[in-house]
């Protein structure tokens, strides 16, 4: 009786299991359409707002007025007088305003980032440019940026841009779309002009901060964007070849 009861067990375990995660991949997609429908009537589902913003009620982004100064500071400098992203981060960290991260913990948000900490609350090129992409400053709110690879594995993985959901004109604009589209202009054409073979593939094995090229005498080279700015990351520096 007992070996009997055993076999049959044994038999339908491994069908038990595969029933079980039919059912939670089932719920998992189920759950996905429920938030995608959600995003793209415009409702606001991430942990922390973009920077220049607030959370509000109802899933909604209100503008907050000190950060959207700093914001519409950024594209007027980048479009309008020219500056590069470091001379922005330079002219920035001069006045000791602090950068998004930095920002949200001073509001007494429980956000922290590895490589945010090294940076001690400094603004780099890479946080330039993660203000400058961001279509929520024309009105348009972008979520979907980043996924998880599967129900089974939490690890988040970048979308690309053309798979982002949008919801247009579902908040309020800080700038104009014609100044957020000539950032963006300049910005393509920068890439066209000094993209290489490893640019936004390398980072940091000290912080996990992206690496930025440089050269020197005809050859190029990879550093650690807080060790090149004077930030705490020790950083390292490979040769691209």
């Amino acid at each position: 009786f007992f070996d009997t009861c055993h076999e049959k067990v044994g038999v339908l375990l491994p069908l038990q299991n595969v029933l079980n995660d039919d059912f939670c991949r089932q719920t998992s997609a189920k759950i996905r359409a429920v938030l995608k429908a959600k995003k793209e009537q415009g409702q606001f589902l991430g942990a922390f707002a973009p920077y220049g913003y607030r959370k509000g009620p109802d899933h909604t982004l209100e503008v907050d007025e000190a950060a959207a100064e700093i914001v519409r500071e950024i594209f007027w400098r980048y479009v309008e007088a020219g500056e590069s992203r470091r001379q922005i981060a330079e002219a920035l960290n001069a006045r000791q305003i602090p950068c998004p991260s930095a920002y949200k913990r001073q509001q007494g948000l429980p956000f922290y980032s590895p490589a945010a900490s090294q940076k001690e609350g400094r603004w780099t090129e890479e946080s330039i440019s993660g203000i400058l992409h961001l279509p929520v400053y024309r009105g348009d709110l972008a979520q979907g940026r980043f996924r998880r690879k599967s129900y089974k594995i939490p690890a988040q993985m970048r979308v690309n841009r053309e798979d982002w959901i949008v919801a247009p004109g579902a908040v309020t604009a800080l700038l104009s779309a014609a100044q957020f589209d000539l950032a963006q202009c300049r910005r393509q054409k920068s890439r066209q002009t000094g993209v290489r073979p490893f640019g936004g593939k390398l980072f940091c094995g000290q912080c996990r901060g992206p690496m930025t090229s440089k050269s020197s005498r005809g050859r190029y080279y990879y550093v650690c964007a807080c060790r090149k700015k004077g930030g705490a990351c020790p950083g390292v520096c490979v040769a691209e070849e």
